[in-house]
């Protein structure tokens, strides 16, 4: 993961919502939920083909 990445992450875990860290971080929600899918789907070519994939903050 980048740096960048992380720091999405971060705000993501400790915001609680997608919505709260777009907004500090100035980025939108969809630039979020693609920065922080796990790396290995992206490097096999995945992140295309993620429909059924969602985001769950516990």
């Amino acid at each position: 993961m980048t740096l960048e990445q992380l720091k999405m992450l971060k705000q993501v875990a400790e915001l609680g919502s997608l919505k709260s860290a777009s907004a500090k971080l100035f980025k939108t929600q969809p630039a979020i939920s693609q920065g922080i899918i796990p790396m290995p789907l992206q490097d096999a070519g995945f992140s295309e083909n993620l429909k059924a994939y969602r985001l769950g903050i516990d």
